[in-house]
């Protein structure tokens, strides 16, 4: 396979934006009743059937495990693989495209959840693969990327375009990084990804930003595309002025839009259904004295969103880092950690919870595998078994003794729990002080 360094094999591919309809599930042949024109090719786990008629992989049986297309078959060439030959496909992990093929329909791997390996004869002239991700055969366009990957995904330097439906349904990304060098990303790319948290553009990127993972143009005034995974709250600034049709598409967690009233992101149709609008004032930066009353409150790494009325943290970008959880928020104290307000960000390393925290739900914190610290300031009073479930690196914990927070049952392994003076007895001293000194 050629380095990033030899991207000349030929001219760009136009890939072109397919109808999001989608043809019904081709039938899977037997024995007995495949058409004369139809032909069967042995694969791991099953066959692969081929129209010899337009030479085109038309089908799959769902147990084929591995498939090795042939370049020709009964003295044809194989030329095209149907958009939705593999659709059944669930079981499919590897798939080598010959040289003889000239055209990949679109949906043509959208079904195989547990795709690892698109690869590609290296003469094939139509299309190329950088680590067994499917390319244009000169490497400027990403194509299609294997929907049983997980993590992150560094899209390739010298990479052009993103094709539209490029990472479609690729449930088990959490990240993909965007070099400088990509110019036009179409339609769709990054739609339904479930567990998506951030799209993460080069910051020399000409065309397009990010705005805590989420796809912005370069001026941050379209929005292009909201990562399904990345919360359930969404606070669009107050720069917007476009948002793309289908940047919401697929994000059905998606429970909140803090906007400005009037705006283009007042628009409950670009949403999926059930969303609530949280209206903030005429600002651009979010700050302590200007929250909605379902507020938010910027952190390190993304905000985390406040229910004023219980007196609740109810949900968090999956992209921060360090929490600090502060007494008030408009006045309001903060009681309570909600169930699973933290859940799954992997990216969380440190909290600290004011002295008003008392309760900490189920699920809360559950799944920050990368969460080392929690200090707590006040005496909480109930936690939750499971929330501190999967935190397998919180090792260093502060609190006050004989609080919630000092069981070790509720901790993964071996923890070092540090006892700490609470607030109420700081502030306690404090005033005592001032009233001597009067």
């Amino acid at each position: 396979m050629a380095d990033n360094n030899t991207r000349d094999k030929g001219k760009n591919i136009i890939v072109s934006t397919p109808q999001r309809t989608v043809s019904s599930p081709e039938p899977i042949y037997h024995e007995y009743d495949v058409p004369s024109n139809v032909v069967e090719y042995p694969a791991e786990g099953g066959n692969i059937y081929i129209d010899l008629t337009y030479g085109n992989v038309e089908g799959a049986d769902p147990t084929v495990t591995k498939i090795n297309i042939p370049e020709e078959i009964n003295g044809k060439p194989v030329l095209e693989i149907d958009k939705s030959a593999f659709k059944r496909c669930t079981s499919l992990r590897e798939v080598y495209i010959p040289k003889s093929i000239v055209n990949v329909g679109v949906w043509a791997f959208k079904s195989c959840p547990l795709l690892l390996n698109i690869k590609v004869d290296p003469d094939n002239a139509t299309y190329s693969d950088i680590d067994g991700v499917l390319f244009s055969e000169n490497y400027s366009t990403l194509i299609n990327f294997p929907m049983g990957r997980s993590g992150v995904y560094d899209v390739p330097r010298g990479t052009v375009n993103i094709a539209a439906y490029a990472f479609y349904m690729c449930n088990l990304l959490n990240k993909i990084n965007v070099p400088s060098t990509v110019a036009n990303i179409q339609s769709h790319a990054f739609e339904c990804c479930s567990n998506l948290i951030s799209i993460k553009i080069d910051k020399d990127n000409a065309y397009y930003s990010d705005e805590n993972g989420v796809l912005y143009d370069k001026r941050g005034v379209r929005l292009i595309a909201y990562p399904a995974g990345h919360s359930t709250s969404c606070v669009v600034p107050e720069k917007v002025r476009t948002i793309d049709e289908y940047a919401f598409y697929g994000c059905d967690s998606l429970r909140y839009v803090y906007c400005i009233r009037g705006t283009e992101a007042d628009n409950k149709m670009i949403y999926p259904i059930g969303i609530s609008m949280v209206y903030y004032g005429t600002t651009t930066t979010l700050t302590m004295d200007k929250l909605p009353s379902n507020c938010t409150m910027p952190v390190k790494g993304g905000y985390i969103y406040f229910d004023t009325d219980s007196g609740s943290v109810i949900d968090c970008d999956r992209s921060v880092s360090e929490v600090v959880i502060p007494k008030k928020v408009n006045g309001q104290s903060v009681k309570k950690i909600k169930e699973r307000s933290f859940m799954c960000c992997r990216e969380l390393k440190e909290v600290t919870l004011s002295k008003s925290v008392k309760t900490i739900g189920r699920d809360a914190f559950a799944g920050c595998s990368a969460l080392n610290l929690l200090v707590s300031k006040g005496n909480v009073t109930t936690v939750a078994k499971s929330s501190f479930l999967g935190c397998t690196n919180l090792k260093n914990i502060k609190c006050v003794k004989g609080s919630a927070l000092d069981d070790k049952t509720l901790y993964f392994g071996d923890v070092n729990i540090e006892y700490i003076e609470p607030d109420e007895k700081k502030d306690d001293k404090k005033t005592k002080k001032d009233k001597k000194s009067k």
